[in-house]
């Protein structure tokens, strides 16, 4: 295998509809990468009188994946849907192509997340695994850069598998007891194929067409079908035409040969549009009904992080290679945090006050970007109920004097939430 370049692996993905079950992971993300790196817990043995193991005892294993990428308005659903939970879809008002998507985490009810197939590496190599789960993100903010970044969990990793994307046709013959077929794509026809021929032979037959060509079609089957064709190659990752074909060189009863589409070829491409850094604001308010009121003029940095959520089960099953389900965290052990790096003045000693009352602020951090349709603009914002809970005290930022408050989110009762994030973008599933 020649060497492969690290810029040329993709990242693609799917919802799965049950979890642990994989399934097509047909939409490539652009502004993120996600590397699988399989995870495992084991033991080493030595006899009674030995000094040095001779066994090494598997006990666990699992997948984990850094999630490092661009901060835009486009990629970033997968895993809010992950580390949050399953958002409410709607289409804004005057839209046609636009969707609004809300993601709630109220601290009360429990987690719904989204849960993914996802596949890494290139048309030579990829690695897949399923049940992936976004545990967990962290987000910087400042006039002169921007991170986002989480990670994953998910059962084992495979090995060597094929990026999804590739059309699955498949051909099966009825009735047939003698004679030949024929099948036709991108206006040729093949040479007749005998009623019982094997997968190689079809596949033989179909490569010598020049509209498909040497390495373009895999086959696979019993000899007389039915045969299941893969489009890959210069053919892969494409939705190709329906094959046709012709059985009217068999022979038998009723003999039919009936070429059908088995899974779309193709993938959905998510296009990323980049936040700026300049296009943020930041909002503190006295409470939820005024979220969004107050513009916040003296932050220079702010961070936050939505700590990890999940755990993973492990039931006592030789079936499962890996964990079974998950669980969601104690609230001591999911602390959702963050960081407002402000101007030292007056008015930031008061938060000072707020930190010994124990009163909540109510933060949003939004990013309004360019125009999707009509008046509907993409948009990022993040509401937060929080306690201030601590200042590490003066610090010095490029030679400005800066006081740094530390908050958490918690849940207020009047709102009846801890935390929404809303996307607005032209991503329409």
């Amino acid at each position: 295998m020649p060497p492969r370049a690290f810029a040329t692996q993709v990242v693609q993905l799917g919802k799965e509809t049950t979890p642990g079950t994989p399934v097509a992971a047909n939409t490539r993300l652009q502004a993120m990468r996600i590397m699988p790196k399989p995870t495992f817990e084991s033991e080493r043995f030595a006899p009674s009188g030995y000094t040095a193991p001779t066994v090494s005892i598997p006990l666990q294993e699992w997948t984990e994946a850094d999630v490092e990428g661009r901060a835009t308005y486009t990629d970033a659903d997968p895993v809010f849907a992950g580390a949050i939970g399953k958002p409410v879809v709607t289409t804004p008002s005057g839209g046609t192509l636009a969707r609004q998507r809300v993601y709630t985490f109220d601290g009360v009810t429990p987690a719904n997340p989204e849960i993914y197939t996802v596949e890494y590496g290139d048309t030579t190599l990829s690695r897949r695994f399923s049940h992936g789960m976004f545990n967990g993100l962290s987000m910087s903010i400042a006039r002169d850069s921007l991170e986002f970044n989480s990670a994953m969990i998910a059962r084992n990793v495979e090995t060597n598998v094929s990026l999804s994307g590739n059309e699955v046709q498949t051909v099966t013959l009825t009735g047939a007891t003698g004679g030949t077929f024929t099948l036709t794509f991108g206006g040729q026809t093949t040479a007749n194929i005998a009623y019982n021929a094997t997968a190689a032979a079809v596949a033989t037959a179909l490569a010598a067409l020049t509209s498909i060509g040497t390495g373009n079609v895999a086959v696979t089957g019993a000899a007389g079908g039915p045969y299941v064709i893969t489009f890959q190659g210069t053919l892969g990752n494409t939705d190709v035409a329906l094959l046709t074909a012709s059985g009217a060189l068999l022979t038998g009863t009723t003999p039919t040969v009936v070429p059908t589409e088995t899974t779309k070829g193709g993938f959905t491409l998510i296009t990323p549009v980049p936040i700026a850094a300049g296009q943020w604001d930041i909002y503190v308010d006295d409470s939820a009904a005024n979220l969004g009121t107050t513009k916040f003029l003296e932050a220079y940095e702010a961070e936050f992080e939505l700590a990890e959520r999940f755990e993973p089960t492990w039931t006592i099953n030789s079936a499962l290679p890996s964990f079974t389900s998950y669980v969601e965290k104690s609230a001591e052990d999911q602390e959702h945090t963050g960081t407002l790096n402000v101007g030292a003045s007056t008015s930031m000693e008061s938060y000072l006050t707020t930190m010994r009352t124990g009163a909540k602020k109510f933060v949003r951090l939004q990013a309004i970007g360019p125009i999707i349709e009509g008046a509907i603009t993409h948009k990022l914002t993040i509401d937060m109920c929080v306690f201030i809970t601590g200042t590490p005290g003066y610090d010095d930022l490029n030679g400005l004097l800066v006081l740094p408050f530390e908050f958490q989110v918690g849940r207020d009762e009047v709102w009846g939430k801890a935390l929404t994030v809303t996307t607005v973008n032209g991503i329409a599933t």
